[in-house]
C-alpha cells in the first residue's frame, strides 16, 4: 500500500492477534508508532487479548499506562479488555480497579465484569454484578447469562440456577444453544441430571458444547452407560469430538472402571482425531487404573507421561495405592509427589495411614513427627450443602451447627446401614 492510515494498522495487528501472531503483532505497533501513527483504543483492545497467553501481566500494564496517558483509559471498550486481561491473568485488584474508575459502564463491561469474578472462583461477587446490572436497566443477553450460569456449577446452588433459568424462560432466550448448553452443565452439577436430561431433549438443535456438557453430566453421575451411548449419538450427528469430549467420556469410564472401552477411547483419540493427551487425559486413565486395582500398571502411564505429572495425580495414585494396599508403590509414589510439592500435607498423612494399616507403627510415626518438624498443619476439609434454599457449611471437626446432635445421630443411623449391607 502506498499509504497506510490507522485503519488499515489496526485491521493487519487485529488479523496478527487473532492468528496467534503474536510477535509480529507486537513489532507492527512499534513501527506503526515509528511512522508517527499512535495507537488508538481499537489498537490496544485488539492487543490485550495476547497478554494473558504470551505477553503477560507486564505488557497489560504498559498497554494499561499508554491509555491513561493518552486519556483514552475511560473508553469502555479499552476499560473492557482490560478487565478481560487482568482476569486471565489472575490479577483480581486491577480489574476492580479497572471496573470501579469506569465513568459509564456498558453491558459489554458488565459482562467482562461477571466472566472476570467466575474465572477467578469469585461467583458471589459474580452474581452482585449480574444484579447490578439488571438494576442498571440493562438488559442480560445470552453472553450475560451464560457467563452467570457457571457460578451456580461453582457454588452447587441450585436455588441460584433455578432462579436464573425462570428469568431466561421470561426474557425468550431459553432456546439459545449456549445458554441451553450452560443450564445443562449446571442442572448436572448442582445434582439434577435429570432435568440436565430433559433440557438437552428439548434443544432444536445440539452443538459440541451441549453434546460435552451431558456426557460429562452423565460420567459425573456414574451413569457411564450413557455417556457412552451418547457419544456415539455425537459421533453419528457429524459433530467431531474434542479435547473435552474425550475427558469427559474417559471420567465415564473411570468412574465405572470400564477399563478396556477407555482403551478403545483414548487410542482412537489419537489415532483417529490427532489430539495430543493432555494433564486430564492422563489423570483419568491413571484414576481408572487406580480404582481397578492396577496400580502398578497406573504408575508405569504415568511414568511414560512426556512432562513431570503434577502432584495433584501422584496424590491419586497414591490414595489408589492406599485402598488397594500396595506400601511398596506407596513409598514410590510419594516420594515422586514430595518431589514436585515438598508442602503437599496429605501424602504425609496418607502415608502415615498406609503404615498405620500394615501395623508399622513406628513408620507411621515418623511421618507424623516429620509433618510437625516442617511446620505443616492440616487444613480441615469442607463441605456444603443446600437444604430448603439455605447453604450449610461444614468443617471437619468443627461442633458449631445448632443441629450438630442431630446431625450426628443421623449419620450414625447412616454408618449402621452401610455396616449391615458390607
Amino acid at each position: 500500500m502506498p499509504a497506510r492510515d490507522l485503519v488499515s494498522w489496526n485491521t493487519v495487528i487485529a488479523g496478527n492477534v487473532l492468528s496467534g501472531m503474536y510477535d509480529v503483532a507486537l513489532a507492527m505497533v512499534r513501527k506503526m508508532g515509528l511512522e508517527n501513527i499512535g495507537p488508538d483504543a481499537f489498537t490496544l483492545s485488539s492487543m490485550l487479548p495476547m497478554c494473558a497467553e504470551y505477553a503477560g501481566v507486564v505488557k497489560a500494564k504498559e498497554i494499561h499506562w499508554y491509555a491513561v496517558r493518552h486519556g483514552i483509559h475511560d473508553n469502555v471498550v479499552i476499560g473492557s479488555s482490560l478487565i478481560d486481561a487482568y482476569a486471565k491473568c489472575t490479577r483480581i485488584q486491577d480489574f476492580f480497579s479497572v471496573f470501579n474508575g469506569l465513568p459509564r459502564r456498558g453491558g459489554i463491561t458488565w459482562n467482562s465484569m461477571i466472566v472476570a469474578c467466575v474465572q477467578n472462583g469469585l461467583s458471589n461477587k459474580g452474581f452482585e454484578f449480574f444484579r447490578c446490572m439488571v438494576k442498571d436497566n440493562l438488559k442480560p443477553g445470552p453472553l450475560s447469562f451464560s457467563s452467570i450460569i457457571p457460578a451456580c456449577s461453582h457454588l452447587t446452588s441450585l436455588i441460584f440456577g433455578k432462579q436464573l433459568h425462570g428469568y431466561i424462560i421470561r426474557t425468550g432466550l431459553h432456546d439459545n444453544v449456549f445458554i441451553a448448553s450452560s443450564l445443562v452443565d449446571m442442572y448436572a452439577k448442582c445434582g439434577r441430571i435429570g432435568i440436565a436430561k430433559s433440557i438437552f431433549s428439548d434443544m432444536m438443535q445440539h452443538d459440541l458444547g451441549s453434546w460435552t456438557a451431558i456426557i460429562m453430566g452423565c460420567a459425573l453421575h456414574g451413569q457411564a452407560l450413557d455417556a457412552l451411548k451418547l457419544f456415539n449419538e455425537m459421533e453419528v450427528s457429524g459433530v467431531r469430538p474434542s479435547y473435552v469430549s474425550f475427558i469427559a467420556i474417559l471420567t465415564a469410564c473411570s468412574h465405572a472402571v470400564l477399563v478396556e472401552e477407555a482403551r478403545k477411547y483414548y487410542d482412537r483419540m489419537i489415532r483417529e482425531f490427532g489430539i495430543t493427551p493432555g494433564v486430564e487425559h492422563y489423570a483419568a486413565m491413571a484414576d481408572l487404573l487406580g480404582r481397578s486395582g492396577r496400580v502398578e500398571e497406573a504408575y508405569d502411564f504415568m511414568c511414560k507421561m512426556p512432562a513431570e505429572p503434577p502432584g495433584s495425580l501422584w496424590s491419586a495414585l497414591l490414595n489408589a495405592c492406599r485402598i488397594h494396599k500396595n506400601e511398596e508403590l506407596a513409598e514410590k509414589v510419594s516420594g515422586k509427589i514430595l518431589a514436585v510439592d515438598p508442602e503437599n500435607i496429605g501424602a504425609y498423612i496418607i502415608m502415615s495411614n498406609i503404615y498405620s494399616s500394615a501395623r508399622q507403627y513406628e513408620e507411621a510415626a515418623t511421618m507424623r513427627v516429620s509433618l510437625r518438624k516442617r511446620g505443616f498443619t492440616k487444613k480441615p476439609a469442607c463441605s456444603w450443602i443446600e437444604v430448603r434454599n439455605k447453604l450449610y457449611s461444614f468443617f471437619s471437626g468443627d461442633k458449631s451447627h445448632p443441629s450438630y446432635v442431630k446431625i450426628s445421630k443421623a449419620l450414625k443411623v447412616l454408618y449402621d446401614q452401610i455396616e449391615k449391607i458390607g
